[in-house]
C-alpha cells in the first residue's frame, strides 16, 4: 500500500510539474523575481551612496513598492495561464520565495517589516475565521516562534549566507512554516508540503547564484568607482569627482527651488603655503607626504564637525571642501579649526618636524550666481587673497583675517 501510494504521488507530481504550463509559470516567476531583485539591489546601492535622509527614505519606499508590485504581478499573471490547475500553488510558493529574498536582500529595516507583519495578518484574516480555538492557538504559537525566527535571520544574515548549510536550513524552515500556514487555510494533501519546500529550495538555489553574480558586479562597480573618483595619493576625492558633484549640486539648487537660506551650501578652497619649498628642500617624496598629511588632517577634522562635507584634491597642492547645509560663516568656523590643527600638528618625517600651514577662501552659493563658474571663481579669488596676504590666512566673503593659533 505505501509503495502504491508513493507511485501515485510521484505520477501526479510528474503530471503537475512537467508540462508547458508549468514551464510558463516558472519563467514568469523567475522574470518577476529577477526584476524585483535587480531593482531592489540598484535602489539599495544608490540609497547607500546618498548622504540625504530624504533620498534614503524615498529609496526605501520605492523598494517596498517594487516588492508589492512583484507580489501583485504573481497574483495576477499566474491564473491567466490556461489549464493550469496548480497555478494557485505556484503563486503561493512564488510569493514565499519573494518574501525570503526580501529578508536576505533588503538592507532597510522598514522594507523588512513585510516579513514581520505577514504572519500575524494571515492568522487574523485567514486562519482564525476557519479554524477552531485549539487549532488557532497552535497556529498562534507557531507564528510567534516564526516571527522570532525572522528576527534572528534579520540580525545574523551574514553568518547564514556565508554557510550554505545554515542558508539551506533557513529556507526549509521558512518554507515549511508558510506552507503549514497555507494548509491551515486551504484543504490539500499534506504530501504536497514537502514537495513545495523542495521546489522553494530549488528556486533559491538558482536565485542564490544570481545574487552572487549581481553582488560581484556591485562590488566591482564600487571598486571601479573608487578607482575613478579617488585620488590614489591622498585618498580623498579627485577633480573628476568634484566636477560631477559640483554639477549635480548646482543643478539641484537651480532647478528644484531649494532655498539658499534654509539649506545653504558653501565651498572652500585651501592651498598649502610654500609647498614648492618642501619639494625643493626635501624632495618630491617629502612633498607627497605633506599632501597625504594635510588631506588626512582635513578629513579627521571634518568628521568632528560635519559628516556631510566632502574633501576633494583639486590639483597640485589645492584642495576643495564642499559644506552642505552650512553658510559661509558656519563653514569658516570649521575651516579655522582645520587651519589651526594643520599648523599645530607638523609632519614628522625622517626625524624632522616639518611645520605646514594652509591658506583658504570660502563663500556660499548665492542667488546671483548664474552658473557654477561664478561660484567657483569667487572662492578661488578669495583663496588667492589669503595667499597674497600671508601664511595661514582665511578670507570669508572677501574679508581676510589671520587664523590665531
Amino acid at each position: 500500500m505505501p509503495v502504491k501510494f508513493t507511485l501515485t504521488v510521484l505520477q501526479q507530481w510528474i503530471v503537475d510539474y512537467f508540462s508547458l504550463n508549468t514551464l510558463a509559470i516558472v519563467l514568469i516567476t523567475f522574470g518577476i523575481i529577477t526584476f524585483v531583485l535587480t531593482a531592489s539591489y540598484y535602489l539599495s546601492f544608490k540609497s547607500a551612496e546618498s548622504k540625504s535622509a530624504s533620498i534614503k527614505r524615498t529609496g526605501e519606499i520605492l523598494i517596498a513598492v517594487i516588492i508589492i508590485t512583484g507580489l501583485e504581478l504573481i497574483k495576477k499573471l499566474l491564473p491567466l495561464i490556461p489549464n493550469s490547475g496548480i497555478s494557485d500553488i505556484y503563486r503561493a510558493n512564488s510569493a514565499i520565495v519573494l518574501l525570503l529574498i526580501v529578508l536576505f536582500s533588503a538592507r532597510q529595516r522598514s522594507v523588512n517589516i513585510v516579513n514581520y507583519v505577514a504572519p500575524p495578518l494571515l492568522l487574523l484574516l485567514e486562519i482564525y475565521p476557519v479554524r477552531s480555538l485549539k487549532v488557532s492557538f497552535l497556529f498562534t504559537i507557531i507564528n510567534l516562534a516564526f516571527v522570532g525566527f525572522i528576527y534572528f535571520i534579520r540580525h545574523h544574515k551574514a553568518t547564514i549566507i556565508n554557510k550554505y548549510s545554515y542558508y539551506l536550513l533557513v529556507q526549509i524552515v521558512f518554507g515549511l512554516v508558510w506552507w503549514i500556514n497555507i494548509w491551515g487555510i486551504y484543504t490539500f494533501d499534506l504530501y504536497k508540503i514537502p514537495l513545495m519546500v523542495i521546489e522553494l529550495v530549488g528556486y533559491m538555489l538558482i536565485i542564490r547564484s544570481y545574487q552572487v553574480t549581481i553582488t560581484k558586479f556591485a562590488r566591482n562597480y564600487e571598486y571601479m568607482s573608487d578607482e575613478i573618483n579617488i585620488d590614489p595619493l591622498t585618498q580623498v576625492r579627485n577633480r573628476l569627482s568634484f566636477n560631477n558633484v559640483a554639477a549635480k549640486l548646482f543643478k539641484r539648487y537651480s532647478n528644484t527651488g531649494f532655498s539658499l537660506d534654509a539649506t545653504p551650501i558653501s565651498m572652500a578652497m585651501l592651498d598649502i603655503d610654500h609647498f614648492k619649498k618642501f619639494n625643493d628642500t626635501y624632495g618630491h617624496v617629502a612633498g607627497d607626504e605633506v599632501l597625504k598629511h594635510v588631506a588626512s588632517n582635513f578629513k579627521n577634522e571634518l568628521l568632528k564637525f560635519d559628516s556631510t562635507s566632502q574633501v576633494f584634491r583639486f590639483g597640485g597642492e589645492e584642495f576643495i571642501i564642499i559644506f552642505r547645509g552650512s553658510n559661509s560663516e558656519q563653514a569658516a568656523q570649521i575651516l579655522k579649526q582645520i587651519q589651526r590643527s594643520t599648523a599645530e600638528n607638523p609632519l614628522r618625517l625622517d626625524g624632522k618636524s616639518l611645520p605646514v600651514t594652509v591658506s583658504a577662501g570660502v563663500s556660499q552659493l548665492k542667488p546671483g550666481d548664474q552658473d557654477f563658474d561664478d561660484f567657483f571663481e569667487r572662492v578661488d579669488r578669495y583663496m588667492y587673497k589669503s595667499k597674497n596676504t600671508g601664511n595661514n590666512y582665511l578670507t570669508v566673503e572677501n574679508k581676510v583675517s589671520k587664523v590665531d593659533l
